[in-house]
């Protein structure tokens, strides 16, 4: 029986780095299942995990650019934090090299959200390997992805409360309605006033008379001079036909009203 035959050298690192590869998309694919990470931190964290899957991790650097922010990992940056940045501070850049060995679109579904950068320190030797720039496209593709859904569900939420918000305001609006009917129905079923109309303004001032309230609180609520709200009561009283000096609009209000005591 023939000996297994050892592995190379060669053929043992590239199996460390094909390891190293999964690890990488192994983590990141985690990142983004999280559903407790906002959109900034699992963009932080995922470039954060991407430099260490390179053969050489220390010359690396990696830049994640969408609109005004560059979030950067690897050589120049912080082990353990790395740096977020705008755009037009290229300093980690310009520590690793002035231009980006790959530039990969990050995007989904032929939408582009933004750019996945690698540099490589001008005073090294090393290269971009093919495993490495597929690596590149696939976490752009990963990143794109989430991007597109976290957006997705911030434009849904802010949506939905915004709808709640309209949802409330016709709540009140149908409760102010549903009382002017009924203040309309109520008059118009007294006795001494059949089918009686009144204009919206005159319905607030005829309610808030009934409450108690005097032509100066009303002028003060409704935001109306004194002397329009007193118009306003003696076009209540000729509609109600009470033309008399001895009766009483409040009185008579209170009970042909749909809350009378």
């Amino acid at each position: 029986m023939s000996p297994v035959p050892r592995p190379t050298h060669f053929e043992t690192e590239e199996a460390k780095e094909r390891i190293k590869e999964l690890n990488c998309l192994l983590d990141i694919s985690n990142l983004l299942a999280d559903p407790h990470l906002d959109l900034h931190s699992l963009l932080q964290q995922a470039v954060q995990r991407l430099p260490s899957a390179f053969l050489r991790p220390e010359v690396t650097l990696v830049c994640l650019v969408l609109g005004d922010r560059r979030y950067c990992a690897g050589a120049g940056t912080s082990e353990t934090t790395g740096t977020t940045r705008t755009t037009g501070d290229a300093g980690d850049a310009g520590r690793a090299g002035t231009e980006a060995v790959l530039r990969q679109v990050v995007g989904s579904r032929g939408s582009r959200e933004g750019w996945l950068e690698i540099y490589i320190s001008a005073d090294s030797e090393a290269v971009l390997l093919p495993y490495e720039r597929r690596l590149v496209r696939a976490v752009a593709h990963q990143l794109g992805t989430v991007i597109e859904k976290k957006r997705a569900e911030e434009h849904l939420t802010r949506v939905v409360s915004l709808l709640e918000q309209r949802n409330r305001e016709l709540e009140r609006k149908s409760i102010a309605l549903q009382e002017l009917l009924q203040i309309s129905g109520g008059l118009g079923r007294s006795g001494d006033s059949p089918g009686v109309i009144f204009s919206v303004r005159e319905h607030e001032i005829a309610a808030g008379i009934r409450d108690g309230k005097s032509t100066k609180d009303l002028a003060d609520q409704l935001g109306l001079s004194e002397a329009t709200v007193e118009k306003h009561r003696y076009n209540i009283r000729r509609k109600l036909g009470l033309t008399g000096a001895g009766q009483n609009l409040q009185s008579y209000l209170r009970r042909g009203w749909f809350g009378r005591t």
